[in-house]
């Protein structure tokens, strides 16, 4: 599982919390991700099928 908190999307991509905030509360409610309480967000799928390893 790959756990994604708006600290790490920060660091990761060089952006402030706001932008990684609304980039994952987008990509949450496109079904990409899934929120799981205490430990971030998940990644639920990728488009075509492909799940993450």
């Amino acid at each position: 599982m790959i756990f994604l908190s708006q600290a790490s999307a920060c660091e990761e991509f060089v952006t402030t919390r706001a932008v990684a905030r609304r980039a994952l509360v987008e990509l949450t409610g496109s079904g990409l991700l899934e929120v799981v309480p205490g430990k971030g967000r998940v990644v639920r799928g990728l488009p075509g099928g492909d799940a993450p390893h």
